[in-house]
């Protein structure tokens, strides 16, 4: 379905053997479909949904990640699809998702909304490329901007610019403090917990607990 996603003729193998399979099945006595009419069929059910349907799981896995991570905001998404993709125009899959969220002491200082100055971390997911992180200091009396991103394992410094109009959106107009305050409720729960004693399946648990809590205390 991946390769069909990226080039309609990667249906060609697929037809194939639908065609095949079915003049089997003819030849052992069973008239269920001609292997005409089941490539036409099975063809035509291919080329509606195969090229979208990865993009439908990238989405689905993106929401998943988040689901407990409240304190990230999810500040802008997209969806992009081509004329190839008739599944789409019934429902487009989200394609780009951008989430935000401050960062807590000692890391940075304590987040407030008037603050001059404010950290951040972020993250872009978009369909086809690896996600990339970044860590933003936002200076909000001049609207400058610093950017942090990961370069063989450390974070780096690799500009410093005026904002765009939508980053000052982002980092000094819009505010996180519901957000901070689920992501400090976390910290402090999961400080007194001893992970490392737990399996994977314990710590999803618990990640999903902590989270459900913080969110119902902040609310």
């Amino acid at each position: 379905m991946q390769l069909v996603s990226q080039n309609l003729l990667w249906l060609a193998p697929f037809v194939a053997i639908i065609y095949v399979l079915f003049s089997a099945i003819k030849k052992m006595g069973f008239d269920i479909l001609s292997p005409s009419a089941a490539t036409i069929f099975f063809g035509l059910l291919a080329f509606l949904t195969f090229p979208t349907i990865p993009k439908y799981k990238f989405m689905n896995d993106v929401d998943a990640e988040f689901t407990n991570a409240s304190e990230f905001k999810l500040v802008s998404s997209s969806s992009a699809f081509s004329i190839a993709e008739p599944l789409a125009y019934f429902r487009a899959p989200t394609t780009f998702f951008h989430y935000v969220a401050p960062m807590a002491p000692p890391a940075s200082e304590p987040y407030s909304l008037d603050s001059v100055n404010k950290s951040f971390q972020e993250l872009f997911y978009e369909y086809g490329k690896e996600p990339k992180l970044r860590n933003i200091e936002a200076r909000c009396d001049d609207f400058y901007i610093g950017i942090s991103e990961p370069i063989d394992g450390l974070m780096r410094y690799v500009d410093e610019r005026e904002m765009y109009p939508i980053e000052r959106n982002n980092y000094c107009v819009a505010d996180y403090t519901t957000e901070n305050n689920i992501l400090n409720c976390k910290l402090s729960m999961l400080y007194q917990q001893n992970i490392s004693e737990l399996d994977d399946e314990q710590i999803n648990r618990l990640l999903f607990d902590v989270n459900s809590k913080c969110r119902r205390d902040t609310s």
